[in-house]
């Protein structure tokens, strides 16, 4: 018998489902429908092999124990990094797509992050990142969630990059921010934004 794509999926996500059992989940992600969230997440990042899934879902969690990234929403940034970031940042929360999921639109300027990088550290910026990304799975998902009666797990970005130049793509510290982030993104966020 050929199984479908359907059923394929539901025997990766029940397989999984066992290997993650022996892991220490993160207190915000204990209720069983987040951590179903997390897991399809993983699984289609992987192409529906669950061993792989797995083994990416160890590392974040072990990224999340040594980062401190269950307190991300409970620590600050010191005030002159939140100005820095704040009056450089142009990202905003436009609504809910037909299938429920927060659309944002970020308008990206290289100017604006290359002065960015000269204020802060890239780490400080990093972290801000972190800290929107847990506000978006912690905050931002179950709003779109209670909203659309059934599981919000993704959402929609929409960048503007009129900002956008060569030269401030080619400035040193603005092109490993933005690799670092493309990192840490697809390591520990995977399969978080629905289309871009």
């Amino acid at each position: 018998m050929v199984c479908g794509q359907r059923e394929t999926t539901v025997m990766a996500l029940d397989s999984l489902r066992v290997l993650a059992s022996t892991y220490t989940w993160p207190p915000e992600w204990s209720t069983a429908d987040v951590q179903d969230g997390v897991l399809r997440r993983y699984l289609a990042a992987s192409n529906n092999d669950d061993g792989v899934a797995a083994s990416m879902l160890a590392e974040t969690l072990k990224w999340r124990e040594e980062r401190g990234v269950s307190d991300a929403l409970n620590s600050n940034l010191a005030d002159e990094v939140l100005a820095e970031l704040t009056s450089r940042d142009r990202c905003f929360l436009c609504g809910f797509d037909t299938s429920g999921r927060p659309v944002f639109y970020e308008t990206v300027d290289t100017a604006l992050i290359s002065d960015l990088t000269n204020a802060v550290s890239p780490e400080e910026c990093l972290w801000a990142s972190i800290q929107s990304m847990e506000f978006m799975c912690r905050c931002l998902m179950p709003l779109a969630t209670r909203r659309y009666g059934s599981p919000v797990a993704q959402f929609v970005h929409v960048l503007d990059l009129g900002g956008i130049s060569w030269s401030g793509l080619s400035h040193a510290p603005v092109l490993q921010l933005f690799k670092s982030w493309a990192a840490i993104s697809q390591a520990h966020y995977p399969e978080l934004v629905a289309k871009i």
